[in-house]
């Protein structure tokens, strides 16, 4: 595929979410140029967790980030134990990123709870806003490897390639985007601006060997370990009509909740009809004509 060539807007995301592009990355895109984009995430941040659907998203937020908490610490555990098992220790530690350069997709209930946390910790969002238009712009560089990532991950759930060629053709693709070492836009300065709440993927993966073994120019084989998931570490979802799992690429979807809000989570299966129940609840309503109020009091 030419990498120059624009993707056309009713083609497949090349961030293999299964949606349209005008309905996901491009979306984006376009966003993200706009000079209400900031305004956008400002107000979704004071709306986010008013009224009833409100009220739900933040219950669930906060036992998700101490959920998480916990879970990381017997993960880590867990980990240590493996490693001491083999006569050999981690050498994964905070500040380490030669494997944040990774590409991989994330659950709705994450990436909620990323956003929440971000609301919570103000630089850390100004640092991710910042940061996010030049990763969008790097990653689709490379929209080849989105692409391909998609159609074998198609391929497998579709039963026309086994799970282990799947697995194999997804592996391929994760390591030719991670030896572009396109930066993750939570990383600032070698550290992982949500390290506390960090996804399971990142979580999930441990080196026995050398931390300089991961570079993508080492010369050495790093002997690098995989934790797989627990039911245990993703709770349900604050809204159960949701039909099945929802996926998709973690900094996009992040981003996409900080600018769309709820508004972005009723293109979700299932939730069709969310915003319409936002939008009507008198909590609301009321939150937002004081808003408004506050904005022309400014002004005057």
């Amino acid at each position: 595929m030419d990498r120059n060539k624009k993707v056309g807007r009713n083609a497949p995301c090349p961030c293999g979410s299964g949606k349209k592009y005008k309905n996901c990355c491009g979306a984006v895109a376009d966003v993200i140029h706009l000079d209400k984009a900031s305004n956008s995430i400002r107000f979704n941040a004071k709306i986010a967790y008013a009224g009833t659907i409100g009220r739900k998203r933040e219950v669930f937020c906060r036992q998700y980030v101490e959920h998480k908490r916990k879970r990381i610490e017997v993960v880590s555990n867990q980990q240590i134990q493996e490693a001491q098992s083999r006569g050999k220790a981690i050498s994964c530690h905070k500040g380490c990123c030669y494997c944040c350069d990774e590409v991989f997709s994330i659950s709705i209930q994450e990436a909620e709870a990323i956003v929440y946390y971000l609301y919570q910790h103000e630089n850390v969002l100004r640092a991710f806003v910042r940061a996010f238009p030049r990763w969008l712009a790097e990653a689709r560089k490379h929209e080849d490897i989105f692409m391909r990532r998609q159609q074998a991950a198609t391929k497998g759930f579709d039963g026309q390639i086994s799970f282990a060629e799947m697995a194999k053709a997804l592996g391929k693709e994760a390591v030719s985007y991670w030896k572009l070492h396109i930066h993750c836009p939570f990383l600032n300065h070698g550290e992982c601006l949500i390290y506390e709440v960090r996804p399971w993927a990142c979580v999930s993966v441990f080196s026995t060997t050398p931390a300089e073994w991961c570079s993508p120019s080492s010369v050495h084989e790093p002997s690098i370990h995989l934790t797989r998931p627990s039911a245990l570490d993703d709770l349900p979802f604050w809204d159960d009509r949701i039909a099945g799992l929802y996926y998709s690429n973690m900094p996009d979807m992040v981003y996409r909740i900080l600018i769309g809000g709820v508004n972005y989570l009723s293109e979700i299966p299932g939730l069709g009809d969310l915003l319409k129940q936002f939008v009507s609840d008198p909590e609301v309503i009321h939150f937002v004509e004081q808003l408004n109020k506050g904005v022309q009091s400014r002004d005057s």
